[in-house]
């Protein structure tokens, strides 16, 4: 079995070379029926039938993580709350309120993220991006841990895992402080 280091270099490689065979069209076309099987879960309906459900945290894609640009237009258009993560620079994860009229702004890193100004929020169901995602839902991420230990001390979010198929082993190597999704969504 790969040790965590090799298995999350094997993970960008392969999630890398997918993407880079992927045309615009075709990487739409796969967001499609990622939103479409979004709706379709059980817990997402379960989710938005919730009186008072709170923000939907969600993540601005980066390089070649699965985009949630088109996931983000539907749920604001249906007016859902949404909530974007920023690292604070005590390396802390944190949601706040986002909305058209703030946009994201690119952080020290080159990441867009929302103005530390804006409300901080604790989402109820979480789309979280990830390098690699196993059967047992387990999920890697880059390797700061920033989403595990927000989780950890959030533990009632839903997570859910946004993917492509290729991203999928047969099992991850985990350490006591992984915590695992709820769900992975991707187009297979």
């Amino acid at each position: 079995m790969l040790d965590k280091i090799a298995q999350r270099q094997r993970a960008k490689a392969v999630r890398g070379r997918f993407f880079s065979s992927q045309s615009p069209q075709s990487l739409l076309e796969l967001e499609e029926k990622r939103i479409a099987a979004l709706w379709d879960l059980r817990i997402f309906q379960d989710f938005l039938k919730k009186k008072g459900a709170g923000p939907i945290g969600l993540y601005n894609a980066i390089r070649d993580e699965a985009s949630t640009a088109l996931l983000v237009k539907h749920l604001s258009k249906l007016g859902y709350s949404l909530a974007y993560p920023r690292v604070t620079k005590e390396g802390e994860l944190h949601f706040h309120r986002g909305s058209p009229e703030h946009p994201l702004i690119k952080s020290p890193l080159g990441l867009l993220e929302p103005e530390p100004t804006l409300p901080i929020v604790i989402p109820d169901l979480c789309i979280v991006p990830l390098l690699a995602f196993d059967e047992q839902k387990g999920r890697m991420g880059y390797g700061k841990g920033y989403y595990d230990l927000y989780f950890a001390r959030h533990s009632p979010i839903i997570k859910i895992g946004w993917a492509y198929g290729c991203q999928q082993v047969d099992c991850l190597v985990t350490e006591a402080h992984d915590v695992p999704l709820d769900e992975v969504i991707y187009e297979n």
